[in-house]
């Protein structure tokens, strides 16, 4: 009943696909050649919107880049608990001294405190200083764009997989080595796949 139908899976294969990558594009600044005139390190951490702490083994705050001032303010001599968290304790568990007794980064996601409708991932990477002591320094990048962007395309992925499925007739996807990629209901039931 709608002529041009036949083209529908052919013009989402075409437009689904740029779509995807332009989107992607304006979130991966640094892979593309950020450009900031004259920038500082920490001016281009703040384009690229990553903010650093490095800490100690006793919680203490070394370096502290300038957006986690902007969120947070002045440093003054808070443990990293009292000044991220407002804890008068130890998170439990420190992911800082899990990194630094592990030996080895920690990477996660999560929520941003101060604003929760944002998404973070967070890697912290244990290192020693010249003096052989231990600590982490933790890198805070913001995903929310990007997280945005794949639940977008996860979404456009069931669209896709919602309209093969409700075709008549058996569809499927190959690669140029023959391998299945994708296939609908109604070939599955042929091949049995």
């Amino acid at each position: 009943s709608l002529p041009s139908m036949a083209h529908a899976l052919d013009a989402y294969y075409l437009i689904a696909p740029a779509e995807a990558s332009s989107n992607l594009a304006r979130y991966d600044g640094v892979r593309y050649g950020l450009r900031v005139d004259g920038a500082t390190t920490g001016e281009m951490m703040d384009a690229t919107r990553t903010a650093v702490a490095v800490i100690g083994t006793e919680f203490e705050i070394k370096y502290l880049s300038p957006s986690w001032e902007r969120v947070y303010g002045p440093v003054d001599g808070r443990s990293c608990h009292r000044y991220f968290e407002r804890r008068d304790a130890p998170c439990a568990p420190c992911r800082i001294l899990d990194a630094i007794r592990g030996g080895k980064p920690v990477v996660l996601e999560e929520s941003f405190a101060p604003d929760p409708n944002r998404a973070v991932q967070v890697h912290i990477v244990p290192f020693q200083d010249e003096a052989g002591s231990w600590m982490a320094a933790e890198f805070t990048v913001d995903v929310t764009d990007l997280k945005r962007v794949q639940n977008e395309l996860a979404s456009r992925q069931r669209e896709l997989t919602t309209l093969l499925d409700n075709l008549p007739a058996g569809v499927f996807f190959k690669d140029a080595l023959g391998r299945y990629l994708l296939a609908n209901r109604n070939f599955c039931e042929v091949v049995d796949c």
